[in-house]
């Protein structure tokens, strides 16, 4: 199975299990450590189980790049709304916004 199929398996999972999903996306990002699409798949499984912390450490390096993806920062920010942070959410989410 390509990474891509498996990414998408895995991200239907995570709807349904987020917990089995950070587990396997966790495996998938050691294993391909510069597969941003795999580390934002497991970011947004750990949001869905109530990591937002881990997300947050996560995401932060790849939303601190100049070519950020609005998806990216959409992300981080509602971690942060997760964390309780609202003004660090609002400011990723102006970011997204431009």
């Amino acid at each position: 199975m390509s990474w891509v199929s498996l990414s998408l398996t895995l991200a239907g999972r995570a709807l349904v299990n987020p917990a089995l999903a950070v587990e396997r996306f966790a495996v998938l990002s050691r294993q391909q450590p510069m597969n941003t699409t795999a580390r934002l798949l497991f970011a947004r499984a750990l949001v869905a189980n109530g990591e937002a912390n881990v997300a947050v450490r996560l995401l932060e390096p790849l939303a601190a790049r100049d070519d950020a993806s609005a998806y990216t920062l959409v992300l981080l920010a509602r971690a942060y709304e997760q964390r309780g942070d609202r003004l660090q959410a609002a400011t990723y989410l102006a970011r997204a916004a431009m």
